[in-house]
């Protein structure tokens, strides 16, 4: 087993335990510290999706930053029972819901309360198509509100997704990553 330290917030110091050979890929530490230092205090009280889960650092932070309630969804029952003892130890339980399933299908069953803000950091070979799915079923489920923020994380190479009712509005990029910004538009 590995480990990955928190570096911000109230949790800072704390370890989110890994475990090679699982199938996620944690956004580079840079990245992650430029994303939650660009959103600043916009994640105070918010509800916050990290989807595409995987070890849940980016809920994690949003949580140690000050979130009110985040929501991971993961695919990988393995991956998810590691998040899930995670925020056991961290004391997290009480403040989080971790569904497990294709991101598509749990969109379907949507949150009591819309998101403040979406985090998407798909596999690099997600296809974007599906990815744009995605985009549409967080409108047509209730899981956004019309100021609701979403950043999407991409191989650098990749083309942003494009979906009705979303517009990009910035770019954060390092190394081979990039998260892409887009912000809720009224569909014509």
């Amino acid at each position: 087993m590995s480990r990955i330290r928190v570096t911000m917030g109230r949790l800072r110091g704390q370890w989110i335990e890994t475990r090679p050979g699982l199938p996620y890929r944690p956004l580079p530490a840079r990245l992650r510290e430029a994303f939650f230092s660009h959103i600043g205090a916009s994640v105070e009280d918010c509800r916050f999706m990290d989807g595409f889960a995987g070890t849940g650092l980016m809920g994690i932070y949003a949580l140690s930053l000050g979130a009110g309630s985040v929501i991971f969804i993961e695919k990988d029952p393995r991956v998810a029972r590691l998040l899930e003892q995670n925020l056991r130890r961290l004391g997290l339980t009480d403040r989080t819901d971790v569904r497990v399933g294709d991101i598509r299908r749990v969109l379907t069953r949507p949150p009591v309360a819309p998101m403040d803000w979406i985090f998407l950091g798909p596999p690099y070979d997600f296809p974007t198509p599906h990815l744009e799915d995605v985009l549409d079923r967080l409108i047509r489920y209730g899981w956004t509100q019309d100021d609701v923020r979403l950043a999407v994380q991409r191989f650098k190479k990749a083309p942003p997704p494009r979906a009705p009712g979303w517009e990009l509005w910035g770019t954060l990029d390092h190394g081979d990553d990039v998260i892409y910004f887009f912000r809720r538009v009224p569909v014509p």
